[in-house]
């Protein structure tokens, strides 16, 4: 009876689904252009394009559609299918469409000799920026809006670029960095004195460079007087100075110059027809002349003294 009406099947057609298109699932496009979009199928199937998800009429090309020229961003759609047999849902790819942006706001920059220094593009708004070393062409540096350069040891210009949606900038924005170097062989005539119980002393600094201001701190790291000739006033105790170069960058020499006044034991006395005011000046004949310390030829000591050089 029923076991035996059970015990044949006939099967008259069988199918798979498909297996769905292959894709690039976003294509970037400049405005005014045409975009190729290129699917492929791991078994065979045939591909067909439409312009909707669901129903439609299949578009020109097989695995290949060339669009026609789009200004404004679509979606499309690729259906797999064998012996007739479509799989149900398409994968669709999305056409980005893009205008040209404007060249990229971006400020040039200044550092000092030694250093990198990092750069940073601020519009257009939504766009990629890409940094490069040339105007045109030249080496891809960075994709990001800002970007750190390497050491710098001269004056260099880098150059960004806007992306938007694979339309780029017709122009490369050129942004510059003006390196300045910092101030050199920084040195301190005297480099150390040795002055009685309530004189002072004066030190005087020298470096290379232009534009150089020198700074002068206490040992405790305050800032105590701005120029080249420091006079410390009088001393109770010895006491240590450091010194350093600075241009009008803000590019400081290396390591502050420590220069020390030691203060000695011994007395002050004086003959009362001693001399009160001094002056000093060398001519062109003597290059390289300096009076070290020469208001000790009138500071009341008959122990300290000033030195010709």
């Amino acid at each position: 009876g029923v076991l035996a009406a059970l015990t044949r099947v006939k099967v008259y057609f069988a199918a798979v689904v498909t297996q769905r298109a292959q894709v690039t699932s976003t294509v970037n496009l400049c405005s005014g252009n045409t975009a190729t979009l290129t699917a492929t199928s791991a078994n065979g199937a045939d591909l067909a394009w439409y312009a909707n998800a669901v129903g439609g009429t299949p578009l020109s090309g097989n695995g290949t559609y060339v669009t026609p020229v789009l200004t404004v961003s679509a979606t499309y759609y690729v259906e797999a299918s064998r012996f007739g047999c479509a799989n149900p849902v398409r994968t669709p790819v999305s056409v980005n469409v893009g205008t040209t942006p404007a060249a990229p706001t971006a400020a040039g920059r200044s550092t000092c000799a030694g250093n990198p220094v990092t750069l940073l593009a601020t519009a257009p708004a939504g766009a990629t920026f890409r940094w490069y070393s040339a105007a045109t062409g030249g080496t891809l540096l960075a994709s990001t809006a800002n970007y750190t350069t390497n050491i710098l040891t001269a004056d260099t210009a880098f150059y960004v670029e806007a992306d938007n949606n694979g339309c780029k900038s017709t122009t490369r924005t050129r942004v510059p960095v003006t390196v300045s170097p910092a101030p050199g062989n920084l040195t301190v005539t005297p480099p150390a004195t040795s002055i009685l119980r309530g004189q002072g002393a004066i030190f005087t600094a020298n470096a290379t460079g232009t534009n150089v201001i020198y700074k002068w701190y206490s040992m405790a790291g305050d800032s105590i007087f701005t120029g080249a000739v420091f006079n410390t006033g009088p001393l109770a105790a010895t006491t240590t100075y450091t010194v350093e170069a600075v241009n009008a960058g803000g590019c400081k020499s290396g390591p502050r110059v420590s220069v020390t006044a030691t203060v000695v034991a011994g007395n002050n006395d004086i003959p009362c027809d001693a001399a009160t005011s001094q002056e000093n000046s060398a001519n062109g004949l003597c290059v390289g002349c300096y009076v070290e310390n020469p208001t000790l030829s009138v500071d009341n000591s008959t122990l300290s003294k000033s030195t010709l050089h």
